[in-house]
């Protein structure tokens, strides 16, 4: 009887690997074809529908120029709601400008929204000249863009890919790091 249990006892590596294949298998095949990537919920999409609407009525001015954001020719847009005293704003800036620098607006256009209320207008001068921040501002010192589009939080961006919500950024981002140059590279072919 010993001898009989040592012969089984080398078997239950290999009982263990065929158990341990027949499971991955099963998985394999039970999974094929189904689509297990979580799609946005229906909030998220809600949500996107909502900048994507209100994208189409806003105004800025270009020097002397008053422009419409929905007649712009660019594929991409970024509106990025900051202020003065917010940190992480102020970090985003340089990639913004060096952005701003490789793409013409016809490719890109970036607006900034100033959130500042109007006591501190004098401080978001300071920062635009000190960043050289070299693409349009709207100051928001009423809040109506903040309101309209149900910004909570900044720094908030949202990019738009023709039209479209194609992120919405919450918090510090770099717009000039290798992966989001390669998607905008894609957007503007």
């Amino acid at each position: 009887m010993w001898s009989r249990m040592t012969s089984i006892k080398k078997y239950i590596p290999v009982l263990a690997t065929l158990s341990l294949g027949i499971v991955v298998l099963g998985s394999q095949v039970f999974f094929k074809g189904r689509n297990i990537n979580a799609s946005p919920s229906k909030e998220v999409n809600k949500v996107k529908l909502h900048y994507e609407n209100n994208l189409k009525g806003i105004e800025f001015f270009e020097g002397d120029k008053k422009l419409l954001l929905k007649d712009s020719k660019a594929p991409v847009v970024i509106i990025n709601f900051w202020a003065s005293w917010c940190v992480p704003c102020l970090e985003e800036f340089p990639s913004l400008v060096n952005l701003r620098k490789k793409y013409s607006k016809d490719e890109v256009l970036i607006l900034g929204v100033n959130t500042d209320d109007k006591s501190s207008i004098t401080d978001a001068n300071k920062v635009i000249k000190k960043f050289d921040i070299n693409f349009p501002t709207i100051f928001d010192s009423n809040s109506e863009l903040i309101e309209k589009f149900k910004v909570s939080s900044i720094p908030i961006s949202i990019i738009y890919k023709n039209g479209k919500v194609y992120e919405i950024s919450k918090g510090s981002k770099d717009f000039y790091s290798g992966e989001f140059l390669e998607e905008i590279e894609s957007f503007i072919k």
